[in-house]
């Protein structure tokens, strides 16, 4: 039922958010919709609201000609901790599933595996709860952990974060 929810919500937003990108230029009515960032000759959008689900954040992605965002080491995963912090009370959603095999953790967008980890091990992640097969960067922890794909209304307050080359 969650996911109906979601994919009903992405249908209701579809009317002001383009879902392509049209060339190699973002859509500009959808940059309003994110806090930008610069490191290491990256462009990295946050978004201002939560994530619907890892499908409809990745859309969103393609609109600003990126993707959602791939931690490749510590000195990104440090500064997406730092802009976390700035803006929100409970994390982030990034690139990173092992919807394709439980505990094999790979980028959807090249199916390359993930290299670099910086699980809440205190915490017992990655855990799987409830079938968590998408990745995290938590805020309170400064650490990654796996999460739901889909956004679950009210339970958390995880945005999502874009990286444009």
């Amino acid at each position: 039922m969650p996911a109906l929810k979601s994919v009903l919500l992405l249908l209701s937003m579809s009317h002001y958010v383009s879902v392509r990108c049209q060339g190699c230029s973002p859509i500009q009515e959808n940059l309003n919709l994110f806090h930008r960032y610069e490191h290491s000759g990256k462009t990295y959008f946050m978004s201002k609201a939560t994530y619907i689900s890892d499908v409809a954040s990745s859309a969103m992605c393609k609109t600003l000609c990126g993707y959602l965002a791939e931690i490749d080491d510590k000195d990104e995963h440090d500064f997406v901790v730092s802009i976390n912090y700035k803006h929100y009370q409970y994390g982030i959603l990034v690139a990173g599933t092992d919807k394709y095999k439980e505990g094999s953790w790979e980028y959807d967008r090249t199916l390359k595996s993930v290299k670099y980890f910086n699980w809440c091990l205190a915490l017992g992640e990655p855990n799987n709860s409830n079938d968590q097969d998408c990745m995290g960067v938590s805020n309170k922890d400064a650490c990654m952990l796996d999460h739901q794909c889909v956004y679950e209304y009210g339970k958390y307050d995880f945005h999502y974060l874009c990286e444009v080359d």
